[in-house]
């Protein structure tokens, strides 16, 4: 019996990494920390220096303002702008980054009875991480329903490959757009890839649901 030919796909980009010993992922980790004063130093009185290195541009850093439209007083549209991802579809997407939207019990009434309010303040945590595409899960020793993680991984690859230069209609998945110029191509692969195997976990704390509080829609379109 003849060997069978091995159709294991390898994709280009590793065939010329692999020579040079790179990593087949590329991991870019973005980070900040403080190098002055050292850890467990002794602080004398009196003002302090501190040294480090910063974050990126733009991490960090939340949009400079929100905007809020409704129709019915019922659902409201959540809409930020500025500090975002930009594409040239003239949609913009907020930064990778884990969010809290707070609602001000006091501002939150029916219509017409401004003395009835909400019961108590609300916070809605929510990610945006982009080539994720699955929903986030609960991190090794992590509290379900309390600690979350999302990450770039396999399966979100397959996704993205599913959808690599596909037109719309015939697999182009707009989430995966990084730039949104309408194809997925080696400019949002550049994107994805310097996303992979990075996670975002956080920890938000149990809240009940408020009767009658009426429906929030957060709209952060990503291209």
């Amino acid at each position: 019996m003849k060997r069978q030919p091995d159709t294991t796909y390898v994709p280009p980009w590793f065939q010329w990494m692999a020579p040079l010993c790179w990593s087949a992922h590329g991991p870019i980790k973005t980070e900040s920390r403080i190098d002055v004063p050292r850890s467990g130093q002794q602080i004398p009185a009196g003002s302090v220096t501190f040294g480090g290195v910063a974050q990126p541009n733009g991490f960090g850093s939340l949009p400079t303002s929100l905007s809020f439209a409704a129709i019915d007083n019922l659902t409201w549209i959540v809409t930020f702008t500025g500090n975002t991802d930009a594409g040239v579809d003239g949609f913009d997407s907020l930064k990778d980054g884990v969010y809290d939207l707070n609602i001000d019990a006091a501002k939150v009434h029916p219509l017409g009875a401004p003395t009835i309010t909400m019961a108590a303040n609300r916070t809605t945590t929510f990610h945006r991480l982009f080539g994720d595409t699955n929903a986030p899960s609960t991190p090794t020793g992590g509290t379900p329903g309390t600690d979350y993680e999302a990450i770039v991984n396999t399966g979100d690859n397959l996704t993205f490959r599913a959808a690599f230069n596909k037109p719309a209609g015939g697999g182009y998945q707009p989430f995966l757009d990084f730039n949104g110029d309408g194809i997925i191509n080696t400019a949002d692969n550049l994107q994805f890839r310097s996303r992979f195997n990075k996670s975002l976990t956080w920890r938000v704390k149990a809240q009940e649901a408020v009767a009658g509080a009426g429906r929030f829609m957060i709209r952060t379109t990503e291209p």
